[in-house]
Order: C-alpha cells, then structure tokens, then sequence
C-alpha cells in the first residue's frame, strides 16, 4: 500500500512471504534422495519525498532471498540452505524535470549471506561465503519526438566475499556496465533498434590474478510492421568483435595432458550474424 503523510512524503510498506517444497529423487546416489520445506518472510519499505520541480527523492530498504537448487538441497553430506536471506538498502533521486524525459540516479548495498559460487571441475555452482555489493546506478529514458526514444543504463560496482582475508574478489562480479540504445518508428511503418551493450573486465579467482576480457556487443534491427503484421532483419555483433560470452578460470584436464592446468574456459560470442523474422500479433 501507499500512505501519504503530508503532501510532499509518503510511505510504501509492503510484506512478501514464500514457501519452497524440494523433492529429489537421485536415482545415481539414492542418499542424496528427500524431501525438505522452507519458507520466509520479506518486509520492505520506502521512503519518498516530493515531488518538487518533478523531481522526488526516496529511500528504499528491505529484505529478500534466493533460494537454492534442490540437488544441493537434498545432499547426505554438506547440503545447502535451502533459502539465503539478502537484504539491502537504495538511496536515489528521480526526475521529469523535461517532458518526456525520466532520469535516476541511486548508490545501493546489498547483502547476501550466502553467494553463490561455480565450480567448474563440477559443472555447477555451491554456497560460498557471505557478500556485500554496493555502488552507483544511473538510468536516463528520453522521448524527445513521437517516432523517437532514447535509453542509457549505467552501473558502477565493487563486491567483496566476507571474512575470507585479502583473497576477497567476487568470481564473475562485474565492476562496470553500460548498455544503451536507439529506437525509431511508430506503430505502423518502417522502424529500427540500435543497441550496445558493455561489460568491463572482471574478476574470474578470489585474488584477482586472472581477469576476463571487456566485452562490447552491438545490435541493430531495421523491419517494417503493418496491421498486426511485422517483417524484420537483425545484425547481432553488428562490429563483429571477438569477444566472450561466458569465461571462468579453473583446473582441467585433456587426454594429451599429463597433469591438469589452470587455465580460462570460455564460450565465444557469435561472430556477426543476419536473422530474419516474419511476426503475425493474435
């Protein structure tokens, strides 16, 4: 709900509950079979102030979770928790000072008492340590003509594990973001997307010693829709970069190998590619 003190504060309490039932049947390792129930409870509440010249100010903060995969649930040994309580808090301004335009900007700081960790030689991801994220976000939307729309997203961040010593770096974490993007056209006719994406270096071992590539990814669309009709072509790496799509860094072992390496494992980004698409709305 939504409490209006005076008329320039207002409240926004709200409350979320869950409740998670796992089944695992392990047909490979029968101890690893069960069954388990959790459930939690998440308050939230915001605080806002304004607006004044179209511009408000607010304060959010509450708790949340997230839950694990039922496989580690259910472990003889070691098994996870089934729900890892997070919580954190926002503090941002908001403005319309311009018609057509919304712009934010907020730091954040999250904490979860579990992260969520992949482990590569296993193919899969385990309960690590507890984490802290905070940072900078700043969102702009501009609509400057009836055919036209502007976006930009950006995001700078600093994660760290929790009582580990200095090897403290979040695996995967990524410490700037950037993804903004062109639209034209109406609702009928001709129209076109342009979007770039931006994921800076990060961290993929705990000490830092070993770092992804930047990635830059742009797209673009040109089509033409009519009634409930529409007819596009897509160029997706539209620069044709050789970036990476996933990269972690971890031991392995080939057969032409004597003893395992450490090593990045990565998944390539598509090199540029053409789609077609015909679309009919119901």
């Amino acid at each position: 709900g939504e409490y209006h003190v005076n008329d320039w504060f207002r409240l926004q309490p709200s409350l979320r509950a869950d409740a998670f039932h796992f089944d695992v049947n392990a047909s490979s390792d029968p101890t690893n079979s069960g069954t388990d129930t959790d459930a939690i409870v998440s308050p939230k509440l915001s605080l806002i102030f304004g607006p004044w010249d179209d511009t408000e100010f607010y304060l959010n903060g509450g708790y949340g979770f997230h839950s694990n995969d039922a496989r580690g649930v259910n472990l003889a040994v070691d098994g996870a928790d089934p729900l890892v309580r997070t919580w954190g808090t926002e503090a941002g301004v908001r403005s319309e000072i311009f018609e057509n335009f919304v712009s934010t900007l907020a730091v954040f700081y999250l904490h979860s008492d579990s992260e969520l960790l992949y482990v590569g030689d296993a193919g899969m991801s385990e309960p690590g340590p507890a984490t802290v994220r905070y940072g900078v976000e700043w969102a702009t939307y501009w609509q400057p003509t009836d055919w036209l729309k502007i976006d930009n997203e950006v995001t700078l961040a600093h994660g760290e594990l929790q009582d580990v010593g200095s090897d403290d770096e979040i695996p995967g974490s990524v410490p700037f973001t950037l993804s903004s993007g062109i639209t034209m056209g109406k609702r009928e006719g001709f129209f076109g997307t342009l979007r770039a994406r931006y994921f800076s270096p990060r961290p993929l071992i705990e000490d830092g010693s070993e770092e992804s590539r930047a990635s830059l990814q742009v797209n673009a669309r040109v089509g033409y829709r009519k009634n409930d009709w529409e007819v596009s072509v897509d160029c997706l790496n539209l620069l044709d970069r050789d970036d990476n799509d996933i990269e972690y860094f971890y031991e392995s072992q080939l057969q032409t190998e004597l003893f395992p390496v450490n090593d990045i494992h990565l998944h390539p980004s598509e090199p540029r590619t053409f789609r077609v698409s015909l679309t009919k709305r119901f």
